[in-house]
C-alpha cells in the first residue's frame, strides 16, 4: 500500500475557508522563524494543531482526502511555508513502515514554485491534494514572489 511513486494527484479539496482563515495571519506570528540576514524572516512550519485553532481549520480537508484510503490515519499534520525566492534543500525523509504516503494540499502558491523529486519538477494547484513520496529525494522551491503555504500530513495505514 506503500506510495512509491514520486508525486500522483489525489483529489479536488475545498480549501477557501482554510486559506480565509492563514492569510490574516501575520507570519510574525508563525512559529519556527529564522531570521535571514536581511533581517526578512523565514517561518518553517507549524506542528501545534492548537495554534490559531489550526487543527480545526484543516479537519475536514484532511477527512476529505482521507477517504481516498480507507483504514488509514492522518499523522504529523502540519502547515509549511516557502517565502518567495527561498527552498528547502534536497533531502530524504526516513519514515515508518506502517507509512503510505505524505499529502500535500496546496493553499497558496505562483507559477514559480516547484516540488522537486529525483529529477522532476512538480507545480501543483491550489485545491488539489497530492500525494507524494518523500522516501526519494526531494526539495522545494520557490523563485516567485509570493509565499508559497501547503497543509501537509501523513498517510499511515
Amino acid at each position: 500500500m506503500r506510495f512509491s511513486g514520486e508525486v500522483d494527484w489525489v483529489a479536488t479539496i475545498d480549501v477557501q475557508p482554510i486559506i480565509d482563515w492563514i492569510l490574516p495571519i501575520d507570519f510574525e506570528e508563525w512559529p519556527q522563524q529564522t531570521r535571514l540576514e536581511d533581517g526578512a524572516i523565514r517561518p518553517a512550519m507549524v506542528t501545534d494543531l492548537s495554534w490559531h485553532d489550526f487543527g480545526e481549520q484543516v479537519s475536514d480537508a484532511v477527512a476529505e482526502t482521507l477517504q481516498h484510503y480507507p483504514g488509514c490515519r492522518a499523522a504529523n499534520v502540519m502547515l509549511t511555508v516557502v517565502m518567495p525566492r527561498h527552498n528547502i534543500p534536497p533531502h530524504i525523509d526516513q519514515q515508518p513502515p506502517y507509512w503510505v504516503g505524505r499529502i500535500h494540499i496546496p493553499l497558496t502558491t505562483n507559477d514559480e514554485s516547484r516540488f522537486i523529486v529525483g529529477e522532476s519538477a512538480h507545480h501543483m494547484n491550489v485545491g488539489n491534494s497530492y500525494i507524494v513520496n518523500t522516501e526519494v529525494m526531494h526539495a522545494v522551491e520557490n523563485a516567485g514572489s509570493t509565499p508559497r503555504i501547503h497543509l501537509m500530513f501523513d498517510i499511515n495505514a
